[in-house]
């Protein structure tokens, strides 16, 4: 999947882990941002669990605000 500028944008397509990956960076930010280099997960919270389909924009900020402050307390 590309965006409109032409950038490249994995997905999930098969929802291998989702709901524990999307869980994780509510209850441990600190985790996902250890686990997974800053540029590998810029659009996860624009990625839809298959079965709820896209994320509110208050819980895509929350979770964007978790993990850039888990991203400044490791730096």
């Amino acid at each position: 999947m590309r965006t409109a500028d032409g950038r490249l944008v994995a997905a999930d397509l098969f929802s291998a882990d989702g709901p524990r990956l999307y869980a994780a960076v509510v209850d441990e930010p600190e985790l996902v941002v250890a686990r997974i280099p800053e540029a590998e997960r810029r659009f996860m919270t624009e990625i839809p669990l298959t079965n709820t389909g896209p994320w509110p924009a208050d819980v895509r900020e929350a979770m964007r605000t978790a993990l850039a402050a888990a991203d400044s307390a490791g730096r």
